[in-house]
């Protein structure tokens, strides 16, 4: 008969229950034998954690205070699943994060994360569940934007032969060219464009020719050259009159 001597802690997510609106959840510590895998019995439950978000989401526009803050967990969320509220309250200058974030949650597939303090749980952070669902509660509109400009930058690039406009095609066509925003989506295609051509023109012409501003280009640069490298080698010049 195995004996249990060796354990590891571990995470584990309890069952949902409904508490209105919201479905909620405990997360606990626990402890299982490093051999067979079995939970060793505890006396007293340690829950580190609570988990709570809408079962239903709405349909609808929301309010202009809740697009806003859509925006900023859109924004912190880039680069990570999960956003901490502390830095929001900040930014947000508010003490009612929890309640704006629960009106958010309405609307956005966020789960709210507490974390246990002092012997009460505390709001700590913000889980994207679905960032396309959130972007769209953020910006109304633009997942159809967003699906038309890239069926026709995809139109735009192919049939191109150049090799390097071949590679912005092959950038455009995967699945999570999809997420990209509509301003780079469109600059991709008009440098494709422009290596298949061969010209050589100054950026801000460039910029105003393709995304309507001499000045759009500016904020996107950094995203774009990450997507394709410098942009030089593409036939953008940073220098010379452009008019």
């Amino acid at each position: 008969m195995h004996h249990c001597s060796k354990f590891r802690r571990e995470r584990k997510e309890c069952e949902w229950c409904d508490i209105g609106p919201f479905r909620q959840r405990e997360v606990e510590n626990i402890h299982t034998c490093v051999d067979c895998g079995r939970e060793r019995p505890s006396r007293f439950r340690k829950v580190i954690a609570l988990e709570k978000e809408v079962k239903t989401p709405r349909h609808g526009t929301a309010k202009v205070n809740i697009r806003d803050l859509a925006r900023s967990v859109e924004a912190a969320c880039k680069t990570a699943q999960q956003v901490l509220v502390a830095p929001l309250m900040k930014r947000l200058g508010g003490v009612r994060i929890e309640s704006v974030l629960e009106q958010l949650a309405a609307f956005a597939p966020i789960r709210l994360v507490y974390r246990r303090h002092n012997g009460s749980f505390r709001l700590h952070g913000v889980r994207v569940l679905d960032r396309a669902a959130l972007s769209e509660v953020a910006h109304p509109g633009a997942t159809t934007r967003r699906a038309t400009t890239l069926a026709s930058a995809r139109q735009v690039v192919s049939r191109l032969t150049h090799p390097a406009a071949q590679s912005i095609r092959e950038l455009i066509e995967e699945p999570a060219s999809a997420m990209l925003d509509e301003r780079i989506v469109t600059a991709l295609a008009g440098l494709a464009q422009l290596v298949e051509s061969g010209d050589v023109i100054p950026l801000r012409a460039f910029s105003a020719k393709v995304l309507g501003s001499s000045k759009a280009f500016s904020p996107i640069r950094n995203h774009v050259e990450r997507l394709v490298g410098p942009i030089e080698h593409l036939g953008i010049r940073d220098w010379g009159d452009w008019c």
